[in-house]
């Protein structure tokens, strides 16, 4: 199996869960949902010490399950010193407000964007925000 076939199966694989995590079929469908969801995360979400507490909002939820879904598959290579399957490399140490908010603000500097499918467009900041070496 090439990695591009292993990625279309990450992704389906991420969409089925996703889809099933919320009671919308459509949560996702593009960038604009994505960010909405994560923009009442980051009005909402409580930090104390290593403890992250969400607010109540579903939509909340969604947003923290999709970055964590993505961030997870930022960590997978096609082989043990290969690229990462999204081309982002996320710093180890790296948390999940934070990349939230590498989400939103390049969802609220690119407008144009939003349109298009919310995975595609996390990747994308995530490119920018951390790309890999070499």
């Amino acid at each position: 199996m090439n990695s591009w076939q292993r990625i279309t199966i990450v992704v389906v694989v991420l969409a089925v869960s996703a889809a099933g995590a919320v009671r919308h079929a459509n949560a996702q469908a593009d960038a604009s949902e994505l960010l909405a969801q994560c923009e009442v995360l980051e009005r909402g979400a409580r930090v104390e010490g290593e403890l992250l507490s969400l607010p109540r909002d579903p939509g909340a939820h969604v947003c923290y399950g999709f970055i964590s879904a993505i961030q997870d598959l930022s960590a997978l290579t096609d082989s043990v010193d290969g690229p990462t399957l999204t081309g982002a490399c996320l710093p180890p140490e790296g948390r999940l407000l934070q990349l939230v908010r590498v989400f939103t603000n390049y969802a609220r500097t690119n407008p144009a964007e939003l349109n298009q499918k919310a995975g595609l467009v996390v990747i994308k900041a995530f490119w920018r925000a951390f790309p890999c070496a070499g």
